[in-house]
């Protein structure tokens, strides 16, 4: 679903949703675009996510737009929108509808960027990749030292 919240988020983070009856877990979201006021996000839930969703982004100073009482609301709308829905037909068949991101989204979120999220570990801390060669110094390779000929492969 996508979701348009009023402040900002990590770019391509999780959130921390606690549960009333149920274990806390981490929902994945990625940040479609953003600008200084509203962040269009995207998740991969469903609505039944929405009551625990609201205290984790108050949580992280954000607002869902146009849902609750002393939510901002300059879309006229809730900020919520299902991307995929998965129907059943009249032949018990899966039938896949998906849509695409509401036009007043993308409104609000118009001339914003793209944030990506930052690093996540130093290049140091790359895993090696078993099997692979040690990495040597090159030998000093001095192209001027050498002649025109010597430097061309011969065709035989």
């Amino acid at each position: 679903m996508y979701v348009m919240v009023q402040g900002h988020l990590a770019a391509d983070d999780e959130l921390y949703l606690r549960p009333e009856n149920s274990d806390p877990y981490a929902l994945p979201y990625r940040t479609m675009r953003a600008t200084n006021l509203h962040t269009l996000l995207k998740f991969k839930a469903g609505y039944e996510v929405i009551k625990d969703m609201l205290p984790a982004l108050r949580r992280d100073d954000c607002l869902l737009i146009g849902v609750g009482k002393s939510a901002p609301d300059p879309l006229k709308r809730g900020g919520i929108h299902l991307f995929a829905l998965a129907l059943k037909g009249p032949n018990n068949e899966v039938i896949n509808v998906k849509t695409r991101v509401p036009n007043e989204f993308l409104k609000l979120v118009r001339g914003g960027s793209s944030p990506k999220p930052g690093p996540r570990r130093d290049m140091d801390e790359r895993p090696v990749k078993k099997g692979a060669r040690p990495s040597r110094p090159r030998p000093d390779r001095d192209a001027s030292r050498r002649s025109a000929s010597e430097t061309r492969k011969k065709k035989r």
